[in-house]
């Protein structure tokens, strides 16, 4: 990720902002969002408004609903700098 956002810099972009949504029974996320928030602050130059992580389930449904594994969308928005 900091190779990435590296590159992103040294190309003339800059991240305007991040959305995450994690899919998973099993942990519960809500706990663990403002550690994730910090630490993608710190490795992206963030600020804490513009990054945005929530979680859903599958409903029981496939392998995350197994609890075989965790799925995570990602939608990032760049801006030219």
């Amino acid at each position: 990720m900091k190779f990435a956002n590296e590159k992103m810099y040294q190309e003339g972009y800059s991240i305007s902002n991040i959305d995450l949504t994690i899919i998973c029974e099993q942990p519960k996320i809500n706990q663990y969002s403002e550690k994730m928030k910090n630490w993608l602050n710190k490795i992206l130059r963030l600020d804490l408004d513009a990054i945005n992580i929530k979680a859903t389930t599958t409903e029981r449904l496939g392998f995350t609903g197994r609890k075989e594994g965790i799925a995570v969308l990602c939608t990032v928005l760049l801006v030219k700098s």
